[in-house]
């Protein structure tokens, strides 16, 4: 009797160690877009293996670029991993960006959907990251 409740805590404990330890999140840098803009959704998962999903399109919105990046923290002996992939697209209406599955060590867990406003008009003028310099040597009219 002793070593099924021993079972059961050990169970439960390393249950609640693999859900503190691998947490999956998904979000947006923002709420709200003008048209156009760049979106950046980002998937973050915390844990040693990890394999996210493969995002080509989003609503019919192709993906133009996807960064990923690794963080990992060591306290006392204990190392953490955080593992985070960005996937850019350019928003042109409203959507809802799907749940979608990532596995991490060997457990598959699902995101939550995310919201994305779009209104207006994007600001050009902002975006635009061109400097010219124009020099006329007159010589001949």
């Amino acid at each position: 009797m002793m070593s099924l409740t021993l079972g059961r805590v050990f169970t439960i404990i390393l249950l609640l160690t693999a859900v503190v330890f691998a947490n999956v999140e998904a979000f947006v840098n923002k709420d709200s877009f003008k048209k156009g803009e760049m979106v950046k959704f980002s998937i973050t998962a915390k844990g040693d293996e990890v394999i996210f999903p493969e995002i080509k399109e989003i609503s019919g919105i192709p993906i133009e670029n996807v960064t990923s990046s690794t963080s990992i923290v060591s306290i006392n002996g204990i190392t953490r991993k955080s593992f985070r992939k960005n996937y850019l697209l350019r928003a042109d209406k409203n959507i809802t960006i799907p749940s979608y599955k990532v596995k991490v060590d060997g457990v598959e867990y699902q995101t939550e959907s995310v919201n994305i406003s779009v209104s207006g008009k994007k600001d050009i003028v902002k975006e635009l990251d061109v400097k010219v310099k124009l020099k006329v040597a007159k010589r001949e009219l």
